[in-house]
């Protein structure tokens, strides 16, 4: 049952992959994006790492409903997805707020978008992990 309900914890929004973006062995670094020049190639680059690990985290958590064994498994997982999600956003608006909000715009903006990879990056390694198990 403990394995049900982290597993169900995981989930995540479906950001649209970048052409070219990443294959499944080309992990983008966050740390990287820090290294370009102009906040909007920066944006780019974080949202390109985002949507690598969600479609990571989307891939695990599909592989996770295959393996269900019970009529219930399914919806719990959904259930706990829906969770995760407002979870997520709300620790990102919290980021954000924390950052110093609209008062701070690229700070804080920055602060929400980190918190938003950290959140999808580690939910997507738990449920990898969990549907190994």
């Amino acid at each position: 049952m403990k394995k049900l309900i982290f597993a169900a914890a995981a989930a995540a929004l479906f950001l649209p992959l970048s052409a070219g973006c990443c294959s499944a062995d080309d992990e983008p670094k966050w740390e990287a994006c820090g290294d370009l020049d102009g906040w909007s190639t920066v944006r780019e680059c974080q949202d390109r790492v985002v949507a690598w690990w969600d479609k990571r985290l989307n891939a695990a958590y599909q592989k996770q409903k295959k393996q269900c064994s019970t009529a219930e498994c399914p919806k719990k997982l959904q259930e706990a997805e829906r969770a995760w999600i407002r979870y997520k956003d709300l620790m990102v608006q919290a980021a954000y707020e924390a950052a110093g909000g609209h008062e701070a715009k690229q700070t804080a903006i920055e602060a929400g978008e980190n918190a938003r990879y950290q959140m999808t990056r580690q939910q997507a390694l738990l449920l990898e992990q969990l549907s190994a198990e």
